[in-house]
């Protein structure tokens, strides 16, 4: 096996099929990069496919998460959670409510509504978790009333979400398509000077998932490091880039963990974007086996 295919099999057991779509390009029509394309392709149709391939992936996704995803009671010694729980415990009084976009089943909605006291909006792509998250708000909610929820995509927020006073976004850039579109319509929402909440994992995270369901279509798309966030995001006012180690990988012996970026809110649009070389480079091409 050449270096070359090891690379793109790591990219690929890390979730960053965006880099290793890359690596193929340069290989085109060798016949091991050919191999990997169409693996890739069955595996991931969020990224090769199309809006209704997206649209199913998540559907099944959501099921699956509002049946077997565990609940809100994990959220106690989250580390993830803490740092969001901890910038948000600085923002003060909001100019409106908070965007939770990218909310699932809601239960970072409702567990900061009861810490910090906001009003909350949340969209997610998936009706079911939709669904679950009203369900949870109106058990669990200090008053859920006060938390509202809708189905949609980056796209619709600028036609249907109203004006908000901060935002967070959490575990999504990793699955869209376009993640600067995405802070776009976030932004466009807020105010300047509103706070912005943004989380994304990094490592091997989903790779026991394909152990224990093989055929499951992958959502992740890429992985950001800390360098690719400073590059994206590095403009933005108040810019501050935690990165928290969870453990490692069992079987890959890599660390995952997750970022969490916290900013202000400008005018000015996030206009970086991720090194595809750089992230080849330095991808370690130890042999990393694909789930089948």
């Amino acid at each position: 096996m050449t270096r070359e295919e090891q690379v793109v099999r790591a990219l690929l057991a890390r979730s960053d099929v965006e880099a290793a779509a890359y690596a193929l390009h340069q290989h085109d029509g060798e016949t091991w990069a050919r191999g990997l394309l169409e693996y890739a392709k069955h595996y991931w149709p969020a990224f090769f496919g199309t809006e209704a391939d997206y649209h199913m992936i998540y559907s099944v996704a959501g099921a699956h998460e509002v049946e077997n995803g565990g609940s809100h009671e994990t959220l106690n010694g989250d580390s993830r959670f803490t740092a969001v729980l901890q910038s948000a415990l600085t923002w003060g009084e909001l100019d409106g409510p908070l965007l939770d976009f990218g909310c699932s089943r809601g239960f970072y909605s409702v567990a900061l509504h009861n810490a910090c006291g906001f009003d909350v909006i949340g969209y997610d792509i998936d009706v079911k978790s939709i669904e679950a998250a009203g369900d949870h708000a109106r058990k669990h909610a200090r008053e859920a009333g006060r938390l509202r929820f809708a189905v949609g995509t980056h796209t619709q927020l600028l036609e249907d979400a109203p004006a908000c006073g901060a935002a967070l976004v959490a575990e999504v850039l990793e699955h869209v398509h376009d993640y600067r579109a995405v802070i776009d319509a976030v932004e466009r929402l807020l105010p300047d000077g509103a706070p912005i909440c943004v989380t994304t994992p990094y490592g091997p995270l989903e790779y026991n998932s394909w152990l224990l369901s093989p055929m499951k279509p992958r959502e992740h798309v890429r992985e950001f490091t800390h360098e690719d966030l400073r590059e994206v995001f590095g403009s933005k006012r108040e810019l501050q880039i935690q990165r928290l180690s969870i453990a490692r990988h069992p079987i890959l012996g890599d660390e995952g963990g997750v970022h969490v970026l916290t900013y202000r809110r400008d005018e000015r649009c996030v206009t970086g974007m991720r090194d595809l070389a750089r992230a080849v480079a330095q991808c370690d091409p130890k042999p990393a086996a694909l789930p089948f």
